[in-house]
């Protein structure tokens, strides 16, 4: 058997906590990968991820580069706030790192597209976590919606909403932002809805933004979005940071599928179908969820680190990414112009002007 891969961990608060507590552990014990290093400006989460990943205190670092210099590691788990991000990708890559990142990747689409040109160019395997759309209620609802008893999808709604309206309640970076939900909650909605439609690209994308009075963030809180993707399915998106009530947090979102012989209908983690005629009362059946050993972040850690030794492409590679990203990064243009954006032009136009 091969060694294990090696590698840093950066962030180990937050998402990076997830990871630490419920993904790599696993890794170590298949012996797929294990940690050359931790890397927190806290020291009360090295001190979490030294209780989970056992490593010892010469490999938790405050200073990114200082890790990168002194340990070596085959790959960079990237779990910090988003505006961390460009600067440890950058030196990763400069250290022959592979990459495993949370979305969003980058705050713009031109700084997306660099990132795959570089990893393409450096020749390094560079995936974005899809935890999310890996997760068990997600998959469960993806293979239903392939079974053919449900019939062709029509169309899909989604809804997020939660009340993080107090500054600080989902991280304080995310609060000066200019479009928090679009760009930190969306992200991992609009690769659901990618995974659902079983379609790669969207061909149009219309949205409305606000901010509320109660809002203490400094973009847009609150949206509407139509999309439209390449194989005509539609899907209508409400997203809200700072309604009265969290109804469905993030992983915990409601889905309503529906296909042309049922209704297929997610919410908090709970599945079922609905039938009925024109004036009868509708039948509600549920539906089981599947079972496996790993979802989320256990099972992107492990698909990333066989795809390192040579398997298969996971979901989430940065040339897949790039269609979620141009999702989103479109919607917010459409907010700003306030019309529909063609998202294949959009993509078109910014891959176009990046290569020049």
């Amino acid at each position: 058997m091969a060694d294990p891969l090696r590698y840093i961990l950066f962030g180990a608060g937050g998402v990076g906590a997830i990871w630490a507590r419920n993904a790599l552990p696993r890794l170590m014990e298949m012996q797929k990968a294990i940690p050359a290093a931790v890397v927190d400006a806290s020291d009360e989460r090295l001190q979490f991820a030294r209780d989970y990943l056992h490593v010892t205190e010469q490999n938790c670092f405050t200073d990114p580069m200082e890790a990168m210099e002194n340990r070596r590691a085959d790959f960079a788990i990237i779990a910090t706030p988003t505006p961390q991000h460009e600067k440890l990708i950058d030196a990763a890559l400069a250290h022959d790192m592979h990459i495993l990142c949370e979305a969003p990747v980058a705050d713009t689409i031109q700084s997306t597209l660099k990132f795959y040109r570089q990893s393409k160019n450096a020749k390094k395997k560079f995936a974005v976590a899809t935890s999310y759309r890996l997760d068990q209620d997600k998959q469960t609802l993806e293979h239903f919606l392939r079974e053919p008893d449900f019939g062709k999808l029509n169309y899909l709604v989604m809804r997020f909403t939660q009340n993080l309206r107090q500054h600080g309640s989902w991280g304080a970076h995310r609060h000066l932002m200019n479009d928090p939900l679009l760009m930190e909650a969306a992200i991992h909605h609009f690769d659901i809805i990618r995974g659902l439609t079983d379609c790669k690209e969207a061909n149009t994308i219309y949205t409305h933004s606000w901010s509320s009075p109660w809002a203490q963030y400094r973009g847009d809180t609150s949206a509407l979005v139509t999309i439209e993707m390449t194989n005509g399915v539609k899907c209508l998106y409400e997203g809200s940071l700072v309604n009265s009530a969290s109804l469905n947090d993030l992983g915990e979102e409601y889905i309503r599928a529906e296909c042309s012989s049922a209704t297929l209908e997610l919410d908090r983690r709970s599945l079922k179908m609905i039938k009925g005629g024109a004036h009868d009362t509708p039948t509600i059946e549920p539906l089981p969820m599947l079972e496996q050993e790993r979802w989320a972040q256990a099972l992107v850690g492990e698909l990333f680190c066989d795809w390192l030794r040579g398997g298969n492409d996971p979901p989430g590679t940065i040339s897949d990414y790039v269609y979620t990203a141009a999702m989103v990064f479109a919607a917010i243009e459409s907010a700003t112009k306030q019309m529909p954006i063609d998202v294949q032009m959009f993509l078109k136009n910014h891959v176009t002007a990046t290569r020049q």
